[in-house]
């Protein structure tokens, strides 16, 4: 959905512009909504810097109806606008299971750090956050299942590619996280390596990382409450 709106300038003037797409979900209570318009300003001198045309909307959700911006970039011509971002956001953390919580719940906190990074617009340091987040769910995946204290320090000293690529067994967990750190990586370099991905691709592969431990833990007490029958007294088939 598109809209024509007057917008005023610094200088108190108004000017016609084509807002080439709206908010479809209130940041505050995260619902889809229709939100209903009040004012928009131009602001070519705004602290976001890529930010030209702020849009004052309210939630309609009568459990809500609070107000919030949006931030919108000039298009194609000068006086089309496409939405960048509204705010502010009430920040709703990633729920994770409670095998993830008790493997690392120092990437749970650490995660969650780094997206309110992400939702205020720290782009250039959230990625970093990504990344040690990652590394903290691994060496602690890792050091849970450590046999002595003796591998455990190993572990906690052991680079993380390293660790990755010799101590986890799973081959999609390692996969998966491998590629994981390639990104985490970029996000903390000069040179990126991976100049086709960017930090959506680094989320999506934490959270595989994360769904397929869980995988593991589940089939692992999966095959406890159910043996082989193979391996039970009761050998009969059906």
């Amino acid at each position: 959905m598109s809209l024509q709106i007057q917008a005023t300038r610094p200088d108190g003037g108004n000017d016609q512009v084509h807002l080439l797409d709206l908010p479809d979900e209130c940041p505050q209570c995260h619902n889809k909504v229709s939100p209903e318009r009040g004012q928009a300003f131009i602001n070519r001198e705004s602290r976001y810097s890529n930010k030209i045309v702020a849009v004052l909307f309210r939630c309609p959700n009568d459990k809500c109806r609070e107000a919030f911006f949006g931030y919108y970039s000039q298009g194609n011509s000068p006086s089309h606008f496409v939405l960048s971002k509204t705010a502010p956001v009430n920040h709703r953390p990633v729920i994770f299971s409670e095998t993830i919580k008790n493997i690392s719940a120092d990437f749970v906190k650490i995660y969650d750090q780094a997206e309110q990074a992400e939702e205020l617009g720290l782009e250039q340091i959230c990625g970093v956050g990504y990344r040690r987040a990652l590394e903290f769910l691994i060496k602690d995946y890792l050091i849970s299942k450590a046999v002595d204290e003796e591998q455990k320090e190993a572990i906690r000293k052991e680079f993380l590619g390293a660790a990755i690529s010799t101590r986890i067994a799973d081959a999609n967990i390692k996969g998966v996280a491998k590629r994981a750190v390639w990104l985490g990586n970029d996000e903390a370099h000069f040179v990126r390596r991976w100049e086709q991905k960017d930090l959506n691709d680094l989320k999506r592969l934490i959270s595989l990382t994360v769904h397929w431990m869980d995988a593991e833990a589940l089939t692992d007490q999966l095959y406890k409450d159910m043996p082989d029958a193979s391996e039970a007294t009761d050998t009969s088939t059906f």
